[in-house]
C-alpha cells in the first residue's frame, strides 16, 4: 500500500555557513551620517516655516 522511497524526501541537514559580521561604518563615513541626520532635523523643523512664508507671498501677490 505504501511505497518506500529509500529516503528520497528525507531532510539532510546542509554544511553550516560561518557567519558575516555586518560591515562596520570607517569614521569618515560616522561623521557623514551625523552631518546627514543633523541636517535633516534641522530642515524637519525649519521646511515648513519655509514652505508657510511661500504661500504668504503668493497670496500678498495675488492681492
Amino acid at each position: 500500500m505504501y511505497r518506500d522511497l529509500n529516503g528520497f524526501y528525507e531532510r539532510r541537514e546542509s554544511p553550516r555557513k560561518p557567519e558575516k559580521k555586518p560591515p562596520r561604518l570607517t569614521p569618515g563615513q560616522q561623521k557623514l551620517l551625523m552631518w546627514a541626520l543633523g541636517l535633516e532635523l534641522l530642515l524637519l523643523f525649519l521646511a515648513p516655516v519655509g514652505g508657510v512664508s511661500i504661500v504668504s507671498a503668493f497670496l500678498y501677490i495675488a492681492r
